[in-house]
């Protein structure tokens, strides 16, 4: 048995010639084999931007203050200010982008109008663009950037911090849809200038329990953050042993130790409340074997 498959040689040709190629009964099945067991064709799953934006096409291209038809994202409050080409451009040649704490002195909270779906296992490369404000007298600014469970950090940024591009890759830890949310904490004006944000599905593992036996000790990001009564902590152990989890503030006081003793193998959760602790940044700490692992959480009123 011959199979036959077209290739084309030059696609820039403008009578492209195909070329035949001969497969033999016992090499057609092995290329099929192959395809199914997902060693010769490509996973298009495993790969995929799941979400990307550089706000260049808003508005026609065309500037201006207190914009509220994003093309992806709602204002759920406060205003952004569109800005670039050469209006209250701090950074020519970089198209248009944001201000999220525009000329109406309300910080703004954006959510993008989908929903990302991602699967427990997944491996997500978030980036991103940020800057200081850059216009306004020297102070800070603060951006909190979320995606559900699986990734939420805060970002406090001098007035004169340059634009760049920040890079995380995060693990899906459970199924969920959720959107992407931009909270601007403060507002005075002027805020964090938001350029460019992709979301990209890098890889796909192997979400069996099984694999628990092959993940590493993990400090996960406490959900929901912010908040305002209480929140998850959660981690996981890759062997049995003596932990330690403690909460600090920004100054690096001990404030409370949330666990002490033997864990099992696996994964553990702690439910911690917020007490009497005002709203700020706080630190919690997993001690264990000698090593500390560190995460940022942030309580509001």
């Amino acid at each position: 048995m011959i199979l036959q498959v077209s290739l084309v040689k030059d696609r820039s040709a403008e009578h492209a010639m195909p070329i035949w190629i001969k497969f033999s009964f016992f090499q057609t099945v092995r290329l099929l084999f192959m395809c199914i067991s997902g060693l010769f064709c490509f996973n298009a799953s495993a790969q995929a931007v799941l979400f990307e934006d550089n706000f260049d096409e808003e508005n026609n291209e065309i500037p201006i203050v207190n914009y509220d038809s994003l093309s992806h994202w709602d204002i759920l409050s406060g205003s952004v200010d569109l800005i670039g080409n050469g209006f209250m451009d701090a950074y020519p040649d970089r198209g248009l982008y944001l201000d999220l704490d525009g000329t109406t002195r309300e910080a703004a909270t954006l959510q993008s109008k989908d929903s990302l779906a991602l699967e427990r296992g997944d491996i997500l490369q978030i980036e991103f663009d940020l800057a200081g404000s850059v216009r306004s007298m020297p102070d800070t600014d603060s951006l909190l950037i979320s995606l559900g469970t699986s990734y939420s950090e805060l970002f406090i940024l001098e007035n004169e911090h340059p634009i760049d591009r920040y890079v995380r890759q995060v693990e899906v830890l459970e199924n969920e849809r959720v959107p992407i949310k931009l909270e601007h904490l403060g507002g005075d004006n002027f805020g964090v200038l938001f350029d460019f944000i992709r979301i990209e599905r890098v890889t796909r593992v192997n979400s069996d329990e099984s694999d628990d036996l092959n993940r590493a000790v993990t400090l996960f990001q406490n959900y929901p953050n912010p908040f305002s009564e209480s929140t998850q902590i959660r981690y996981f152990l890759d062997t049995p042993g003596t932990i330690r989890i403690r909460v600090f503030d920004a100054l690096g006081r001990l404030l409370s130790t949330l666990e002490e003793g033997h864990k099992n193998h696996g994964a553990h959760l702690i439910h911690f409340n917020r007490l009497q602790l005002a709203q700020g940044v706080y630190y919690y700490h997993l001690d264990f074997r000698g090593r500390s692992f560190i995460k940022q959480m942030v309580i509001i009123d």
